[in-house]
């Protein structure tokens, strides 16, 4: 009788309790409706169904997926997470299923895929919403039947391997409009899961950030802080855009940073101080320019251009004709050009009727003695006189 008294409080005092093994998993929460998600991991953790997980970004969906795999009979096996949106869309089925020697070009060795790597445990699929329509076709085959054929290679192959997917995009909508394949989200939504945000969980912010602390504290080694009245309640009135992921994110730098005891929240950080559904602060107006605004300043600042712009063309002729003038130069036509014009002198006393100060002068062209020519031979006659 005392053997089974033993038995039955080892039992009680091993952490197999439901609630004991969610909290093992970092699935912590008092509220109704996480309740109602952990009821239905617990009850679809036994089978092998393809699971798909949705909610917004830092609800814990990840998390969801390892709690699924580790409270199965699948836990011995290996849990495989893969981000979709981090595979190029050349190398996704390599990727997944794997490729043959030879399959490719730099394809020197075979290599198992990723279905291969989780075979008897799961494969998490997340960020479903990035896939390419030729990986969703690929998915969309192995979800069929489970068997794959690796790149290159002529045999089939079975896979025991259980998908769980995630997204915290609308499936259903970018089907609608003809984004994603539907066929393809009927059979990823055999079991579907929807985590809820953290601002319709309730008091489980509060609850969550005293569970952080204490991490926290046993982590760095550091005594234990705890949350003000100010702290509670700036956690009850914020609405987490970012859910849990921004609340731990938020409690590990004020675990780092404060120095009292206790943690208060909402005060000096223009982070926290944001409204509830604001979105970031508005750009600062560009800085004025020296010589007003308005049209006048416009008409300014347009002349100064264009008078910029005339000097730039009137420094490139001058520099053309340098260039002009000094091969005239090089030529002698310059001396040619001054005999014929006349003396400024004589034209200033009036002796000699002005001309034009500035002729146009044509490059003269050079005569080259040509070559006499030499005179042809006649071979008819040279040939003749030879032959006599």
């Amino acid at each position: 009788m005392a053997d089974h008294i033993d038995d039955a409080a080892s039992r009680q005092r091993t952490p197999s309790a439901p609630e004991d093994a969610f909290a093992r998993l970092n699935l912590i929460g008092e509220s109704p409706a996480f309740n109602a998600v952990l009821r239905l991991v617990r009850r679809i953790a036994s089978c092998n169904a393809t699971v798909l997980i949705q909610g917004e970004t830092g609800t814990g969906k990840e998390l969801v997926a390892g709690a699924l795999h580790y409270l199965s009979e699948r836990r011995n096996g290996p849990f495989i997470s893969i981000n979709c949106g981090a595979i190029p869309d050349s190398l996704f089925e390599s990727e997944l299923f794997g490729h043959a020697r030879g399959a490719f070009t730099d394809a020197r060795e075979a290599r198992a895929g990723l279905i291969a790597q989780a075979r008897g445990g799961t494969l998490f699929l997340d960020e479903l919403e990035a896939l390419s329509p030729r990986g969703q076709v690929a998915l969309l085959r192995f979800l069929q039947d489970h068997e794959y054929r690796p790149v290159g290679d002529a045999q089939v192959r079975s896979a025991d391997v259980r998908i769980v997917g995630s997204t915290n995009a609308e499936l259903a909508a970018l089907a609608a409009r003809g984004a994603y394949r539907q066929d393809l989200l009927f059979r990823l939504s055999v079991l579907p899961i929807d985590l809820p945000p953290l601002r319709a969980r309730g008091d489980d912010a509060v609850v969550l950030a005293d569970a952080f602390l204490e991490r926290l504290s046993r982590q760095y080694g550091r005594p234990r802080k705890t949350l003000t009245p100010g702290a509670i309640a700036f956690l009850r009135a914020y609405a987490w855009p970012g859910n849990v992921r921004e609340l731990e994110n938020l409690m590990h730098r004020e675990f780092l940073l404060t120095d009292d005891p206790q943690v208060n929240l909402g005060h000096g950080d223009p982070l926290r101080q944001a409204p509830a559904g604001g979105g970031p602060p508005p750009a600062p107006p560009p800085p004025r320019r020296p010589g007003g605004g308005g049209a006048g300043g416009g008409r300014a600042r347009g002349g100064a251009r264009r008078g910029a712009h005339h000097r730039e063309l009137s420094r490139g002729e001058g520099a053309r004709d340098r260039r002009i003038r000094a091969r005239l130069r090089r030529r002698g036509a310059c001396a040619r050009q001054r005999k014929r014009e006349p003396r400024r002198a004589s034209c200033r006393q009036g002796t000699q009727p002005a001309r034009q100060a500035h002729p146009q002068v044509w490059p003269v062209r050079r005569r080259i003695p040509r070559r006499p020519l030499r005179p042809r031979l006649d071979l008819a006659r040279v040939s003749h006189r030879g032959s006599r």
